[in-house]
């Protein structure tokens, strides 16, 4: 556990220093590479290409609920945390999209060799379209990706406003340290009428083993910084106040999941930091949810 917490310690101020955290994330792959962020590349492709695809479909059939008549054609696309490959950049594109960014925080190691992989099979097993598509193709759907890596969301300043079509990310908003300046972002670059799309984890990160979703709401910011799971600790409510206050109508929120009962919830809140005791019972027992929000 301590050295767990050393770990931490060593990997978060890393994050704070970009020359240190690219020395840091190449000492980690050596270490472990089947662990922390780097666990994808030795991860089974066939599950991973399922997990990409059925994040593409949820997409796709969640939007038209809303608009019968939408279609990915000549739209442009923006991921946030891609993780470390490009493969539902290339499932948009494939579907008409006109270009897609990705966002990331981090920089992994991502290549060309890597992503063909995914693209070679998602194209031989899950690609249904009666377009016949060369494999060669994958070059020209590389330039139609462009990768910003080292940039928080909430920083990113390199898109034009009212440019993107989608907004979409999974259990990606829970880890950005300024979400309200995020959400903001998503309003700042959609265009009139562009759908945004989050899944968010609001469990405790740095507990998942012990199923203890709550128990992060009790250390000290400063402590948080430091030895935490990188997540913002940010509640339902907050989120909603957010989308609420930049112009985002939302449409839906849905696949909530809530930890309980309240009367236990009740007991151990008293242990928060106090921003979080005064929270509803309510509010603190929503652990994940999904939201589509609209511009305009």
């Amino acid at each position: 556990m301590v050295l767990n917490y050393i770990y931490r310690l060593i990997r978060n101020i890393s994050l704070e220093l970009p020359p240190l955290d690219k020395i840091f994330f190449k000492l980690d792959y050596l270490r472990a590479p089947n662990k922390e962020i780097f666990s994808t590349l030795h991860r089974d492709i066939e599950r991973s290409i399922v997990y990409s695809h059925n994040i593409f479909m949820s997409t796709f059939k969640l939007i038209k609920k809303f608009d019968a008549n939408y279609t990915l054609e000549n739209k442009t696309i923006l991921e946030i945390g891609p993780g470390d490959n490009f493969l539902l950049a290339y499932i948009f594109l494939l579907n008409g999209a006109k270009e897609v960014y990705l966002i990331d925080r981090l920089k992994t190691n991502i290549n060309d060799s890597y992503n063909f992989k995914f693209y070679k099979h998602y194209i031989q097993n899950y690609y249904k379209r009666e377009q016949k598509i060369d494999l060669k193709d994958f070059f020209c759907l590389n330039s139609k990706i462009k990768y910003f890596s080292y940039t928080p969301f909430e920083c990113l300043s390199k898109i034009k406003k009212n440019s993107v079509d989608l907004i979409f990310s999974q259990a990606v908003l829970e880890h950005i340290t300024d979400l309200k300046t995020a959400i903001q972002k998503n309003n700042l670059f959609l265009k009139e009428g562009g759908y945004t799309i989050h899944q968010v984890d609001l469990r405790d990160h740095l507990h998942f083993n012990d199923n203890c979703y709550l128990d992060f709401l009790k250390y000290r910011c400063r402590f948080w910084k430091f030895f935490g799971e990188m997540t913002n600790r940010a509640r339902f409510s907050q989120y909603i106040n957010y989308f609420n206050n930049y112009n985002l109508e939302i449409l839906d929120i849905l696949d909530i999941k809530r930890v309980g009962p309240y009367t236990k919830i009740n007991k151990i809140k008293k242990r928060f930091l106090e921003v979080y005791r005064n929270l509803s019972d309510e509010d603190l027992s929503i652990i994940s949810f999904k939201i589509i929000a609209k511009k305009g």
